[in-house]
Protein backbone atom coordinates (compact mmCIF):
# COMPACT_ATOMS: atom_id res chain seq x y z
CA UNK A 1 0.00 0.00 0.00
CA UNK A 2 3.27 2.13 0.72
CA UNK A 3 4.20 1.99 -3.09
CA UNK A 4 0.30 2.97 -4.16
CA UNK A 5 0.50 5.95 -1.62
CA UNK A 6 0.83 9.96 -3.29
CA UNK A 7 2.17 10.84 0.75
CA UNK A 8 5.06 8.71 0.76
CA UNK A 9 7.27 11.24 2.25
CA UNK A 10 5.10 12.58 4.85
CA UNK A 11 5.95 11.42 8.39
CA UNK A 12 3.27 9.40 10.46
CA UNK A 13 2.17 13.06 12.52
CA UNK A 14 1.31 14.64 9.24
CA UNK A 15 -0.38 11.88 8.07
CA UNK A 16 -2.53 11.41 10.95
CA UNK A 17 -3.47 15.42 10.90
CA UNK A 18 -4.79 14.43 7.35
CA UNK A 19 -7.25 12.44 8.37
CA UNK A 20 -7.11 8.65 8.92
CA UNK A 21 -10.69 8.41 8.81
CA UNK A 22 -13.00 7.08 5.62
CA UNK A 23 -12.42 9.92 4.02
CA UNK A 24 -9.52 11.43 5.41
CA UNK A 25 -6.64 12.80 3.25
CA UNK A 26 -4.20 10.82 4.10
CA UNK A 27 -5.57 8.17 1.69
CA UNK A 28 -4.61 9.21 -1.47
CA UNK A 29 -3.34 6.49 -4.51
CA UNK A 30 -1.61 7.00 -7.81
CA UNK A 31 -4.10 4.89 -9.30
CA UNK A 32 -7.60 3.53 -8.27
CA UNK A 33 -7.31 0.72 -5.66
CA UNK A 34 -8.13 -3.24 -6.40
CA UNK A 35 -11.21 -5.01 -4.29
CA UNK A 36 -8.58 -6.46 -2.16
CA UNK A 37 -6.56 -3.56 -1.22
CA UNK A 38 -9.99 -1.68 -0.82
CA UNK A 39 -9.93 -4.34 2.20
CA UNK A 40 -6.70 -3.94 3.38
CA UNK A 41 -6.88 0.08 3.52
CA UNK A 42 -10.06 -0.43 6.10
CA UNK A 43 -7.83 -3.33 8.10
CA UNK A 44 -5.31 -0.40 8.23
CA UNK A 45 -7.73 2.57 9.18
CA UNK A 46 -9.12 -0.24 12.02
CA UNK A 47 -5.92 -0.64 13.13
CA UNK A 48 -4.97 3.38 13.39
CA UNK A 49 -8.59 4.12 15.29
CA UNK A 50 -7.11 3.22 18.26
CA UNK A 51 -3.67 4.99 17.69
CA UNK A 52 -2.99 7.92 19.90
CA UNK A 53 0.07 10.08 18.82
CA UNK A 54 1.83 11.85 21.41
CA UNK A 55 3.00 15.48 20.56
CA UNK A 56 6.71 15.55 22.60
CA UNK A 57 7.14 11.96 21.17
CA UNK A 58 9.79 12.13 17.61
CA UNK A 59 8.31 10.38 15.25
CA UNK A 60 10.75 7.56 14.31
CA UNK A 61 10.20 3.93 12.66
CA UNK A 62 10.70 1.12 15.09
CA UNK A 63 10.65 -2.62 15.09
CA UNK A 64 9.38 -3.73 18.45
CA UNK A 65 9.70 -7.96 18.27
CA UNK A 66 13.14 -7.70 17.73
CA UNK A 67 14.89 -4.69 19.31
CA UNK A 68 18.69 -5.92 18.97
CA UNK A 69 18.50 -6.98 15.70
CA UNK A 70 16.40 -4.39 13.99
CA UNK A 71 13.76 -5.73 11.42
CA UNK A 72 14.97 -8.58 9.91
CA UNK A 73 13.34 -11.40 7.02
CA UNK A 74 13.87 -13.82 9.48
CA UNK A 75 12.98 -11.99 12.71
CA UNK A 76 9.12 -11.25 10.56
CA UNK A 77 9.03 -15.06 9.46
CA UNK A 78 9.59 -15.76 13.69
CA UNK A 79 6.82 -13.22 14.46
CA UNK A 80 4.32 -14.33 12.11
CA UNK A 81 5.09 -18.20 13.30
CA UNK A 82 4.39 -17.47 16.77
CA UNK A 83 1.21 -18.34 17.94
CA UNK A 84 0.55 -15.24 20.01
CA UNK A 85 0.32 -13.23 16.86
CA UNK A 86 -2.37 -14.99 15.37
CA UNK A 87 -6.06 -15.45 16.26
CA UNK A 88 -5.72 -18.56 17.32
CA UNK A 89 -8.37 -20.12 14.22
CA UNK A 90 -8.27 -21.81 11.52
CA UNK A 91 -8.60 -19.13 9.01
CA UNK A 92 -5.71 -17.51 10.01
CA UNK A 93 -3.43 -20.41 10.76
CA UNK A 94 -3.72 -23.08 8.36
CA UNK A 95 -2.63 -21.47 5.03
CA UNK A 96 0.38 -20.73 6.60
CA UNK A 97 1.66 -24.11 7.87
CA UNK A 98 5.21 -24.39 6.40
CA UNK A 99 4.78 -27.62 4.72
CA UNK A 100 2.50 -25.80 2.17
CA UNK A 101 3.36 -24.45 -0.98
CA UNK A 102 3.63 -20.24 -1.33
CA UNK A 103 0.92 -20.17 -3.95
CA UNK A 104 -1.72 -22.64 -2.41
CA UNK A 105 -1.29 -20.32 0.96
CA UNK A 106 -2.46 -17.71 -1.05
CA UNK A 107 -4.85 -18.56 -2.84
CA UNK A 108 -6.49 -20.20 0.24
CA UNK A 109 -6.00 -16.99 2.46
CA UNK A 110 -7.69 -15.17 -0.74
CA UNK A 111 -10.21 -17.75 -0.48
CA UNK A 112 -11.04 -17.05 3.40
CA UNK A 113 -10.70 -13.91 3.52
CA UNK A 114 -13.12 -13.67 0.04
CA UNK A 115 -10.62 -12.40 -2.05
CA UNK A 116 -11.18 -14.22 -5.18
CA UNK A 117 -12.30 -12.49 -8.14
CA UNK A 118 -15.59 -13.92 -8.22
CA UNK A 119 -18.90 -11.46 -10.25
CA UNK A 120 -20.25 -10.49 -6.73
CA UNK A 121 -16.77 -9.13 -5.66
CA UNK A 122 -16.01 -7.71 -9.21
CA UNK A 123 -19.85 -6.05 -8.88
CA UNK A 124 -19.32 -4.49 -5.69
CA UNK A 125 -15.65 -2.94 -7.25
CA UNK A 126 -17.75 -1.94 -10.20
CA UNK A 127 -15.73 -3.51 -12.88
CA UNK A 128 -18.87 -5.64 -14.05
CA UNK A 129 -22.03 -5.22 -14.35
CA UNK A 130 -24.37 -5.88 -12.15
CA UNK A 131 -26.87 -7.68 -14.74
CA UNK A 132 -23.62 -10.23 -15.13
CA UNK A 133 -23.21 -11.54 -11.39
CA UNK A 134 -24.47 -14.97 -12.44
CA UNK A 135 -22.30 -18.20 -11.78
CA UNK A 136 -20.13 -19.33 -14.87
CA UNK A 137 -21.31 -22.78 -14.42
CA UNK A 138 -24.88 -21.84 -15.47
CA UNK A 139 -26.62 -22.77 -12.94
CA UNK A 140 -28.57 -19.83 -12.75
CA UNK A 141 -27.84 -18.33 -8.84
CA UNK A 142 -25.27 -15.42 -8.26
CA UNK A 143 -21.74 -16.10 -8.07
CA UNK A 144 -20.50 -15.59 -4.61
CA UNK A 145 -17.11 -17.54 -3.07
CA UNK A 146 -20.02 -19.50 -0.57
CA UNK A 147 -21.84 -20.46 -3.81
CA UNK A 148 -18.52 -21.63 -5.70
CA UNK A 149 -17.12 -23.48 -2.73
CA UNK A 150 -20.09 -25.07 -0.90
CA UNK A 151 -23.18 -24.57 -2.92
CA UNK A 152 -22.42 -24.87 -6.97
CA UNK A 153 -23.79 -28.60 -7.90
CA UNK A 154 -21.23 -28.06 -11.17
CA UNK A 155 -17.91 -26.77 -8.75
CA UNK A 156 -19.32 -28.65 -5.64
CA UNK A 157 -18.15 -31.89 -7.39
CA UNK A 158 -15.03 -31.02 -8.81
CA UNK A 159 -14.01 -29.97 -5.44
CA UNK A 160 -15.33 -33.32 -4.42
CA UNK A 161 -13.04 -35.13 -7.12
CA UNK A 162 -9.98 -32.48 -5.89
CA UNK A 163 -10.55 -33.67 -2.21
CA UNK A 164 -10.18 -37.35 -2.99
Amino acid sequence: MYDLSIHQDLMVGVMHALGWGEDGEAWGWMRRLLAWEDDLVVEVRNLLSNVTLQEPDEDVWMWRPNTGDGYTVRGVYQMLMRQEMHNHDVVSEAPWHKSVSLKVSICAWRLFHNRWPTNDNLVRRGVINIDNQLCVSGCGQNETIDHLIIHCHVFCNLWQLIKS
